[in-house]
């Protein structure tokens, strides 16, 4: 397995990662703790030491079955993303309210006291017209409970109005990632 620094925050992770997103079951079936246990073990086995999950997965129980692993491997690293479990999903999910409850939920699901990293789970595009959507998390009383400070990125491009609420965040040892599945609003320019 190859290695990388993933971006600014020092972490050594696999090329490879896994997403957890059926882990511990086949869409629609009932989640198999063993089944995921496995999974994580395999890919751990073959080199792979950076997981994607999120609060929506399987109900919490793909970041309750990462967060197990992450906790008897310390050299796992993992990002889990928030604000899409509730339906319909709505601008309001990404208020600083509705994102401090998923950050704590978050912590309780995986048993650990702080995140690697939180990825914002495919805001509505309104919400990229919402600078708060991004800058009131500079004020949140969660920051504590990130890691790592990391530059937001939307596809292969630098989303622009993201980048102003990291480069605030800096200043602090705090982490907020902040990224899309839809990469089309405020891309920088190419030049």
């Amino acid at each position: 397995m190859k290695f990388r620094t993933l971006g600014k925050t020092g972490y050594s992770v696999s090329e490879v990662s896994l997403g957890t997103w059926q882990l511990g079951g086949k869409w629609g079936t009932p989640f198999d703790p063993k089944d995921a246990r496995d999974t994580l073990e395999e890919a751990y086995d073959r080199g792979v030491n950076f997981f994607d999950t999120a609060d929506g997965y399987q109900d919490g129980q793909s970041e309750k079955a990462v967060g197990e692993f992450v906790r008897n491997h310390p050299d796992v690293h993992y990002t889990t993303k928030i604000g899409r479990k509730e339906m319909p999903l709505d601008i309001k999910h990404f208020d600083p309210t509705h994102l401090d409850r998923y950050v704590d939920e978050s912590l309780q699901n995986m048993g650990v006291d702080s995140l690697d990293m939180v990825l914002l789970h495919c805001p509505p595009m309104m919400n990229y017209y919402m600078p708060e959507t991004f800058l009131n998390w500079t004020s949140s009383s969660k920051l504590e409970k990130f890691r790592t400070t990391v530059s937001v990125s939307s596809g292969s491009k630098k989303a622009s109005k993201p980048s102003v609420m990291t480069s605030r965040l800096s200043r602090s040892s705090s982490t907020c990632f902040a990224s899309s599945c839809r990469s089309l609003l405020w891309l920088s320019e190419e030049k």
